[in-house]
């Protein structure tokens, strides 16, 4: 959500519209041999206000940063927002699986059950053991 930006110009992944942007600055970045991440996050009350111009919002009323707290309704959507948010990452997954000898796993590949995790790290495994030497591992 753009309220929940920490700061004016902070990239975002909360819309579809974003991948295309993200999409190239990660090749732009592989490519001059440096890893990127994403971090899922919300600033809460340590949003900045100058951003969009919108009041930042947290769990309950803060009074010394201004930020209001968020209805039971807003909560719900926030949710909603940030799982979208983990499935449109997950979906990138094969497609950076790999890369520079770099495999991920863990349950946040799947619905965060350890059994996620555990298929999640036998994938991994199986891709190796067939990927050309090359990309099997890191040096």
């Amino acid at each position: 959500q753009a309220v929940g930006r920490g700061f004016a110009g902070q990239l975002g992944a909360f819309s579809d519209d974003h991948l295309p942007g993200l999409t190239r600055l990660a090749a732009d970045l592989n490519a001059s041999g440096t890893v990127s991440y994403l971090q899922l996050h919300h600033a809460g009350s340590r949003a900045a206000v100058a951003t969009d111009g919108l009041q930042p919002v947290c769990p309950s009323d803060d009074a010394e940063t201004g930020a209001r707290a968020l209805t039971h309704a807003e909560v719900q959507h926030l949710r909603d927002d940030f799982v979208a948010a983990a499935v449109r990452a997950q979906r990138q997954l094969p497609s950076v699986q790999g890369a520079d000898g770099l495999w991920l796993a863990g349950a946040w590949t799947g619905y965060g059950f350890h059994e996620d995790g555990l298929k999640s790290g036998l994938a991994v495994a199986r891709a190796i053991e067939q990927a050309p030497a090359s990309l099997a591992l890191a040096a």
